[in-house]
């Protein structure tokens, strides 16, 4: 989350391949997140073709009219803290699942 806010300070030239690298790799994470984050027995992939219709939508995100008309789910995004709080929880939840 951090680096989302990043991008609008970088050139105007270095927004879309960084954009591009968070959108994948947040890709990456939901694929993570599906598989129950067992990522030592299953793969964790994202298709060449599902990296390039994303595209678009990383592009839109590296314009600024994105910050007053975002794509639907960006919006939801909340503040900082309230993401890292949640994670927070998120991960305290699973560690003391794991620690039973």
């Amino acid at each position: 989350a951090r680096a989302l806010r990043g991008v609008p300070m970088l050139s105007a030239e270095s927004r879309l391949p960084v954009q591009l690298s968070l959108d994948a790799y947040g890709k990456i994470l939901d694929k993570i997140e599906e598989n129950g984050y067992d990522s030592l027995t299953k793969r964790a992939y994202v298709g060449k073709w599902e990296k390039f219709a994303g595209i678009p939508a990383s592009w839109y995100r590296t314009l600024d009219i994105s910050k007053f008309l975002p794509l639907p789910g960006d919006d939801n995004l909340g503040k900082l803290e309230e993401y890292e709080k949640r994670l927070e929880e998120m991960l305290e939840k699973k560690w003391e699942e794991m620690s039973k």
